[in-house]
This record gives structure tokens, C-alpha cells and sequence, in this order.
């Protein structure tokens, strides 16, 4: 397709369940270096901060986890994993 826009969808795909794997392997510090250039590629994309989020989470990371999940459910607001994830957090 030439439309540009599914390019992009394409790479945020790839970029997504390649640092999903590099998570379940329990690499999170990889994961995040992914996550990062979709979010730079995508920056509407509630997706990206999501994963960062859920890297930062997997990481002990708190703080950065929260703010990249409040990005996510800002995006999308209605998004149940987000916010469950981010209360999960919060709760920490």
C-alpha cells in the first residue's frame, strides 16, 4: 500500500512484538530501547507509551512507568489494560 500512514503502522507492529518477546524473556532494559523508537516514530501512539510503561514496570521503575501509562490512558482513554496497569503501579 502507498499510503504512508501504514508504513509506520507496519514498523510500530514489528517494533511492538519484538520487544513483547524481549519482555516475556524478561529483558526489559532491551524492550524499552524498541519502545522508545516506536514512541519517537509514533508519538500519538497510546501503544508505545503503553509498552514503555509496561517496560519501566517490569523494571522497577515506578515513576516512569506511571508517567508513560498516564500518556497511554490519555490517548485512550477508554483502554481497561492501560488503566488497570497504571493503578497497579499507583498502588506500589
Amino acid at each position: 500500500d502507498s499510503d504512508p500512514l501504514n508504513k509506520y503502522a507496519y514498523v510500530e507492529d514489528a517494533l511492538l512484538n519484538v520487544g513483547q518477546r524481549l519482555l516475556n524473556e524478561k529483558k526489559p532494559a532491551d524492550a524499552l530501547k524498541l519502545f522508545q523508537i516506536d514512541k519517537e516514530k509514533n508519538p500519538a501512539s497510546f501503544r508505545a507509551y503503553f509498552a514503555i510503561g509496561a517496560a519501566y514496570s517490569e523494571m522497577g521503575n515506578k515513576q516512569p512507568a506511571i508517567e508513560n501509562l498516564e500518556q497511554a490512558l490519555k490517548l485512550d482513554p477508554k483502554n481497561y489494560g492501560v488503566a488497570q496497569l497504571l493503578r497497579e503501579m499507583q498502588q506500589k
